[in-house]
């Protein structure tokens, strides 16, 4: 099997795709698959016959999709496009790290990402809205966030304006700066990507509101 590790790309594509017909110089069937790997200046080409499998991400309780999916590319270096490919659902992991999820995320989708990243249907399902949900702003509890650094689904609930655990009003955004949160498959660091203030810190703004 292949480990998809230390790459910065992964394209796939068809024979028939002009644009990068001139780099195959093998003549097979116009539905064969290959995956380009680019690192660093070379490519190397490997057919898709040779199963591809990824470093292993674990869900954390109560996690949103996003979150979770964001941690996962960063891990294997992927875009949400290669992701997508590689678990042949196309470019629906782009809308879902952003909340759109209309169509809901069927069944079959979710067993493919499922086979892809080694997880059962249950543990994916347990990441998306189980209730109504805003798609924006983006909310946070810095308290939670200090405990277990993940987004929680349940924060992007109509019904919910303050964290339970806490008693603390949940953050829209940030509280030093007024800076909005990023969607949260991009929380990388933690932190306000304007001023830098992490998110525990704001916790002691929480408090006060």
């Amino acid at each position: 099997m292949l480990t998809i590790g230390s790459i910065s790309e992964i394209i796939r594509f068809t024979q028939n795709d002009k644009e990068k017909k001139a780099r195959n110089d093998n003549k097979g069937n116009d539905s064969e698959l290959h995956i380009w790997l680019k690192g660093g200046n070379k490519l190397f080409m490997l057919n898709t016959d040779i199963k591809a499998w990824l470093l292993p991400v674990q869900p954390l309780e109560g996690e949103s999709l996003s979150h979770f999916l964001g941690r996962v590319r960063r891990k294997n270096y992927l875009s949400p496009n290669a992701l997508g490919e590689l678990a042949g659902i196309g470019g629906v992991v782009a809308r879902w790290e952003k909340f759109r999820h209309n169509p809901f995320p069927s069944d079959e989708e979710l067993t493919a990402l499922g086979n892809l990243l080694g997880l059962r249907l249950f543990q994916l399902k347990a990441m998306l809205p189980s209730e109504p949900m805003k798609l924006e702003p983006i909310r946070l509890c810095g308290a939670c966030y200090g405990e277990s650094p993940h987004h929680r689904i349940e924060w992007q609930y109509k019904s919910r304006w303050k964290c339970d655990r806490h008693d603390l009003k949940l953050l829209c955004k940030c509280p030093n700066c007024g800076a909005r949160f990023k969607i949260p498959s991009l929380w990388d660091f933690g932190k306000c990507d304007r001023c830098g203030l992490t998110f525990f810190e704001m916790t002691y703004w929480q408090k006060g509101l």
